[in-house]
């Protein structure tokens, strides 16, 4: 049982990311990718965490065989995923009424987005959530508790670590979306299997109904003031290691969101770069909560120790800040080193994103353990009226401390994301946190002096010389943080720096956009606009290519009158459209701040965005397409490059067929994507899947590197003289 359990609980890690991963990619095919959907969808699988652990946790002493409720659990979670294909495709006519009945606006519809989210991911998140505070229940040796249930939680991170690495880089590349599914709700059924058969003959004790009313109905009058005193300072210890816990989870999300801006930077936006940077973290928090478990008998202070922890995450955090400006070399260097063997070169990337995060991570893993140790292994007062005493079930403890802390990180996504990002940028925002690790610490300090029965001068005076070294590191963070380096971050992985002037720079909500304008001798300016450093539009290389894929499909139907353009970018492309006489554009772009860098290419874009034709749209093109009727003439769809997250999803069989759906009898589709940086098979299969939905395609090769697929339902009449 000792080696069953945390197995169990490792593949219950590995198939809840599983899950994560896929649930995530087909609500985003349903929802599409802005930065709110995404969120909302985040909020709602850890929404339904917290509620799981809380209500499970707070029942937790009414299970007499937990390991046989913990396998229901689990059997519960695998059930319910052969389900969710149904439920995820009936949401498409459900999200298609909705728009076509009310007219909500942009926020609106957000909220809308959330309760439907809401609707298919609680009850199976709510089951995962209840997993920990359940199978705590065994632990029966108080002193011993923080110890065995931390080396669970570092178990079911292991596990989620296996999960992000098998999802992103083997089972979803090579099986797809529906067999994964099946694998992780196979694997369901097999700890479900053994742990209810393991937990057959294991019973634990339940406290009746009179014990707990005995528990918490004795009467302060037959306590001593002293015994009244503990209890209190105790009962208030409580609650500032609660808070304490839920404001870490809250610094912890800030942490994690900035460190993937910046990594994304120099690693790229990839998929694989994605999974590898979530991997690197969560392994962090595994490797920390594992050690801090294994070692909590050697700390005769916890408390003291979770007071350093905290600080020391800020410390590193800090320090931190003097390796961003090195890595974007250090990498260039190592792919130099290595170009020649594709595996060892994709494990630089987890060595770039450890130097970032593995020591804050490691700290971050260690508050965990340390909590639940402190919460459960010194309650001492029983008799206090109403106080969470030794009474309440150790399920219950962990269930809401477990609670607590989701719910924080949920604050922190929705915070990072909306507010501080756009508003303050990656390193305040990073600086918040560490003000937050930094206040905690104080806290503790003086929590630390009120816990002792008789709080002796030394303490008192620590207080004083904590307070005073937290006002000089904050001091010291001030007036020695290193200037944040836009165009160093975001153009050394072209390695031009020295050429670039900055002209826009903006941490937006969903990327980082950089405008740039190389040295030139020619009248005409060279600029690029570049997404977490990658460079997505130019004046001079790219200019072929954004011009002829509006050229081509309007000279190919020019009768239209009414276009759409997906990706507005430079405005190169949409301003090529509206050359010619339509009478109506729309451009849907994503991300504000590249709408902003848009401006800079006005001269070449005949400041289409001026034009009284043209209508902007912010929001996710699959997104639009669900939600409208509209029909066109012809549709552009140039979004960035398929190897971001993101922009994968459009060019998909799926989005193809959306767009085939929005043209109007004689319509023609343009779809952008480039020859060079993808393998042969990848190109071959976008190619395929085009001519699968298209009956009639036409393929253009650019010598700029570039392809151009024209799809239609009808056969292309070309007019050489016209053309």
């Amino acid at each position: 049982m000792f080696v069953l359990v945390p197995i169990l609980f490792f593949l219950s890690g590995l198939t809840a990311l599983l899950y994560q991963m896929v649930w995530m990619r087909e609500l985003i095919l349903v929802f599409g990718a802005s930065m709110f959907a995404i969120s909302t969808l985040l909020t709602a699988f850890m929404g339904g965490l917290a509620l799981g652990s809380w209500y499970f946790g707070k029942r937790a002493d009414q299970y007499a065989n937990p390991l046989k409720t913990y396998g229901l659990l689990e059997l519960g979670i695998g059930v319910y995923a052969f389900v969710v294909p149904l439920l995820f495709s009936s949401l498409v006519p459900v999200y298609q009424r909705l728009s076509a009945v009310f007219d909500f606006s942009f926020y609106a519809f957000s909220l809308v987005r959330f309760v439907l989210a809401v609707l298919i991911l609680l009850l199976p998140t709510a089951l995962m959530g209840g997993t920990l505070p359940v199978l705590a229940q065994r632990y029966k040796n108080r002193s011993t508790a923080g110890k065995g249930i931390g080396l669970l939680y570092a178990f079911n991170t292991f596990g989620a670590v296996a999960g992000v690495l098998s999802a992103g880089f083997v089972l979803l590349p090579h099986l797809g979306l529906q067999k994964t599914t099946l694998l992780a709700a196979g694997l369901n059924a097999v700890i479900a299997l053994i742990a209810i058969r393991a937990g057959k003959n294991e019973k634990i004790q339940c406290a009746s109904l009179l014990e707990k009313a005995h528990i918490n109905l004795l009467p302060p009058s037959k306590m001593s003031i002293e015994q009244i005193l503990v209890a209190r300072r105790e009962v208030r210890l409580r609650r500032i290691l609660l808070t304490v816990f839920a404001v870490s989870g809250f610094s912890a999300m800030i942490y994690e969101v900035v460190w993937t801006r910046i990594l994304t930077l120099i690693l790229g936006s990839t998929v694989y770069s994605y999974a590898t940077m979530l991997s690197t973290y969560l392994l962090g928090l595994a490797l920390g909560s594992f050690i801090f478990s294994l070692l909590l008998k050697r700390f005769q202070h916890p408390l003291m120790l979770l007071t350093f922890v905290q600080g020391g995450i800020a410390l590193f955090a800090f320090s931190g800040e003097f390796i961003f400006p090195l890595l974007p070399t250090i990498f260039l260097k190592m792919m130099e080193v290595l170009h020649t063997w594709s595996k060892v070169r994709a494990a630089t990337k987890f060595v770039i994103s450890g130097a970032v995060m593995m020591i804050p991570t490691l700290l971050m893993g260690g508050v965990f353990p340390l909590v639940i140790h402190l919460l459960t292994a010194h309650e001492k007062s029983d008799t206090l009226e109403n106080a969470e005493s030794t009474g309440r079930p150790l399920g219950a403890l962990v269930g809401k401390a477990y609670a607590i802390n989701t719910i924080g990180t949920i604050f922190g996504s929705f915070a990072v994301g909306f507010i501080l990002l756009p508003v303050f940028g990656i390193q305040k925002s990073l600086h918040f946190a560490i003000i937050i690790n930094v206040s905690l610490a104080l806290i503790l300090c003086f929590a630390l002096a009120w816990s002792e029965q008789a709080p002796s001068t030394v303490l008192f005076r620590s207080k004083n010389w904590a307070t005073g070294g937290v006002f000089l590191f904050l001091f010291v963070m001030i007036l020695s943080a290193p200037p944040w380096n836009p165009l160093r971050m975001s153009s050394d992985l072209f390695g031009q720096q020295a050429k670039l002037n900055l002209l826009y720079y903006k941490e937006g909500i969903s990327a980082t956009v950089t405008v740039v304008q190389h040295q030139t001798l020619a009248k005409t300016p060279h600029l690029t606009l570049a997404i977490d450093g990658k460079p997505n539009a130019s004046t001079t290389g790219d200019m072929k290519t954004q011009l002829l894929v509006a050229h081509l499909p309007m000279l190919l139907a020019p009768e239209a009158k009414n276009v759409l353009s997906i990706g507005h970018g430079s405005g190169i492309t949409t301003g090529s459209m509206i050359m010619h006489p339509i009478s109506r554009l729309t451009t849907l772009e994503l991300e504000p701040a590249v709408i902003e860098g848009s401006r800079f290419f006005d001269p070449f874009s005949h400041n289409v965005l001026d034009d009284p034709r043209v209508s902007l749209v912010e929001d996710d093109a699959r997104n639009y397409l669900l939600r409208t009727d509209e029909q066109y003439d012809v549709i552009v769809s140039e979004p960035s490059h398929p190897w971001r997250s993101g922009s994968a999803k459009l060019f998909t069989r799926e989005f193809f067929q959306l767009g085939k759906d929005h043209l109007s009898p004689g319509g023609v589709f343009s779809q952008w994507i480039h020859f060079y940086g993808i393998r042969s098979t990848e190109l071959k299969s976008v190619i395929k899947t085009f001519q699968s939905v298209f009956e009639f395609v036409l393929i253009f090769y650019t010598d700029a590197g570039d392809l151009i697929m024209l799809g239609s339902e009808t056969p292309f009449k070309i007019d050489r003289n016209e053309i």
